[in-house]
C-alpha cells in the first residue's frame, strides 16, 4: 500500500529535469522512492496510525530495512540490474526451490540467508509494481489506458516548461500499441520470466502476459489496415507476425511450468 504513497504522477526523470523540491532533497537519488518511504513513516508516526506499535525495537527495526529496501527497488533505474540478479538466483537455487515444491525436500535453504531474502521481498513488490502486462486483458487494457495518459500529461507539462519531452511521453507521437508491445518485450519479459521460473506455481503471471502481447498485435494490426498512410500493410503486418511468433517461442519455457505444477498438484 505505501509503496507508491503521494506519488505526483510524475517520474524521477521528471523531477530532476525540472529542478524539482524533491530531487533536490534526495540529491537526484531516487527521489519519489525515497519520498514514499519518508511520508510512510510520517504517516506512521501518528499514534492512532503506528500498525508497528506493538513491535520490539529489533523487530521495528528489521521491518523498516525490508520496507525501504524494497520500495527504494521499485525505481527503474535498477530493473535491469535485477535481471541479472534473478537469473543468478535462478541458476544458484532454482533446483533446491523446486525440490520444495516437488517434497523432496524440506527446506529452501537460501532462505535463510537474509540478503537473499531481501532481495527476494525487493523483487516481488517491483514484479508487482510492474504488474499490469501479466493481468487478464480486460484489466491489462483500461490500465495502461490510464498509464498511458497519466505519460502523456507528463509530457505536456515538460513541452509547457520547455523541457526535453521523455520517451514514450509525447501524445503526438507515441502508438499505445507499439509502447505496451515493446514494454512486454524488452523490459518486463526478461524480468519476469526468470521470475517464474524460480517459482513455477507463478506461470499463469507467462500465460497472461503472452496473451496480452498477442491482444495488443491483433490490435495494432487493426491500427495498420485502417491507416491509409501506410501503404505496405501486408509487410507490416507480416514483420509483426514474425515478431509474435519468436515471443511465443521465447513463452514456450511457461507450459513446462504447468505441467511441472500439474504432476506437483496430482502428487499432493
Amino acid at each position: 500500500i505505501g509503496h507508491d504513497v503521494g506519488h505526483p504522477g510524475v517520474n524521477n526523470g521528471f523531477l530532476v529535469k525540472a529542478k524539482d523540491k524533491l530531487a533536490m532533497i534526495h540529491n537526484d537519488r531516487s527521489p519519489l522512492e525515497n519520498m514514499h518511504c519518508s511520508l510512510l513513516y510520517e504517516i506512521m508516526g501518528d499514534p492512532n496510525k503506528n500498525i508497528f506499535c506493538g513491535l520490539s525495537e529489533s523487530q521495528w527495526r528489521e521491518a523498516r530495512k525490508s520496507i525501504t529496501s524494497s520500495v527504494l527497488g521499485t525505481d527503474m533505474v535498477h530493473h535491469f540490474d535485477q535481471i541479472s540478479r534473478v537469473q543468478i538466483f535462478l541458476e544458484v537455487n532454482g533446483q533446491e526451490i523446486k525440490s520444495f515444491l516437488s517434497g523432496t525436500s524440506t527446506e529452501v535453504p537460501c532462505l535463510k540467508e537474509v540478503n537473499q531474502r531481501l532481495f527476494l521481498m525487493e523483487l516481488f513488490l517491483h514484479c508487482a509494481d510492474i504488474s499490469n502486462p501479466y493481468k487478464p486483458f480486460e484489466i491489462c487494457k483500461q490500465w495502461a489506458d490510464l498509464v498511458v495518459e497519466e505519460f502523456h500529461s507528463q509530457g505536456d507539462r515538460e513541452k509547457a516548461e520547455g523541457l526535453e519531452v521523455s520517451p514514450m511521453m509525447d501524445r503526438e507521437t507515441t502508438n499505445m500499441f507499439n509502447m505496451q508491445m515493446g514494454f512486454i518485450e524488452f523490459v518486463v519479459a526478461p524480468l519476469v520470466n526468470g521470475f517464474i521460473s524460480t517459482f513455477p506455481p507463478l506461470y499463469p503471471a507467462g500465460e497472461f502476459m503472452e496473451n496480452n502481447m498477442l491482444n495488443w498485435a491483433e490490435l495494432r494490426k487493426g491500427e495498420i489496415n485502417a491507416d491509409a498512410k501506410i501503404v505496405e500493410k501486408e509487410e507490416e503486418i507480416k514483420k509483426l507476425d514474425d515478431r509474435m511468433t519468436k515471443f511465443k517461442d521465447k513463452m514456450a519455457f511457461v507450459a513446462n511450468l504447468k505441467a511441472f505444477e500439474a504432476e506437483r498438484a496430482a502428487q499432493n
